[in-house]
């Protein structure tokens, strides 16, 4: 191999090198904002239902109410994510995606407020509600 050959392969290692260290220093900040902007916009989407969820009537807030199932899959049709409201003990009031075999994300316990966390590499949002059915939990998978 010529002094032309051994040049063109240091450059191409050099190159290799570079991009692999701009990679690694720059996906893991990247995945954590794309984190982040997914939780704010699950947070806005919350804030914007809440209102309607906790004004319903305590009859449009049992299991299989049309009211709920229609405010429920029009927000998972605007998150592009599962939707559920849950009642305190874990009864299902209404899911976005009722055939769906995986369980719904377990909660410690009912949150007050809205709490979050990320896992499986996308972000899991439970926020309380206060409605006249008593306290509710959307989830947002």
């Amino acid at each position: 191999m010529g002094l032309r050959g051994r040049f063109v392969l240091a450059l191409v290692v050099v190159s290799a090198l570079t991009l692999a260290a701009a990679v690694a220093s720059l996906v893991p900040p990247l995945e954590h904002r794309l984190a982040d902007d997914r939780l704010n916009a699950l947070r806005e989407q919350v804030r914007g239902v809440r209102p309607d969820i906790e004004e319903l009537p305590a009859r449009d807030l049992r299991p299989g109410a049309r009211h709920a199932r229609r405010l429920v899959r029009e927000l998972a049709r605007r998150t592009s994510g599962r939707v559920a409201l849950v009642t305190p003990a874990g009864g299902v009031i209404a899911d976005s995606d009722p055939d769906v075999r995986t369980a719904l994300p377990a909660l410690d316990e009912p949150p007050t407020g809205v709490r979050w966390r990320v896992q499986r590499g996308g972000a899991v949002l439970a926020s309380g509600l206060d409605t006249h059915a008593g306290p509710l939990t959307l989830i947002i998978d």
